[in-house]
């Protein structure tokens, strides 16, 4: 005889005494209505006080039962300490942590290369004023590797103004002129 198999799980938990009490109603109604699960529920009721005859349950020695208590409580408060983000995991099936992770690295490297691509579209779209401004900064370095020569030039400035001006004295003026500085002007 086979029980129902909407009730077959309803049945192992009242052999067992695990029913709350409103299933502990369905069941019973179900059971004066059900000839079929009655009589399996009276075969398992035998069978378990067979078991419970011939095989005599093992007792524990106080000692045993202490070390059992205090390992129980010991990791009730582990559990209790531990950080909230440790005790998410408790939360999640163990098959899917590394569904997430997975899904979690994949996500980083498609970000990684998009903000890549993203950059190197912003970089083109700009072009034109960083070629520009680039352009000023290679004008402006130019300038600062010529200063020595900017600063010579200055000097040659000096010393053609110089020379225009005694240019146009009259040469009488000029020889005058070299012998008083020493005649080194030439």
């Amino acid at each position: 005889m086979k029980p129902c198999s909407d009730y077959q799980e309803m049945l192992l938990l009242d052999v067992y005494g695990e029913l709350n009490s409103a299933e502990r109603h369905d069941w019973g109604n179900h059971l004066s209505t059900c000839e079929h699960c009655r009589k399996e529920k009276e075969q398992l009721l035998r069978l378990l006080q067979t078991i419970k005859t011939a095989l005599p349950t093992p007792t524990l020695s106080p000692d045993k039962i202490a070390e059992h208590v205090r390992s129980i409580q010991w990791k009730l408060r582990e559990e209790a300490n531990l950080p909230w983000w440790r005790k998410m995991r408790f939360l999640l099936p163990q098959r899917l942590i590394p569904a997430l992770t997975t899904a979690c690295l994949l996500l980083i490297i498609i970000s990684w290369f998009g903000l890549k691509e993203f950059r190197k579209f912003d970089i083109l779209s700009t072009s034109p004023q960083t070629t520009s401004e680039e352009q000023i900064n290679r004008n402006d370095l130019e300038v600062v590797k010529n200063l020595e020569f900017l600063k010579e030039m200055e000097d040659v400035e000096k010393l053609v103004k110089h020379l225009d001006e005694t240019g146009s004295q009259s040469p009488s003026t000029q020889t005058e002129n070299n012998i008083n500085d020493g005649g080194d002007d030439v």
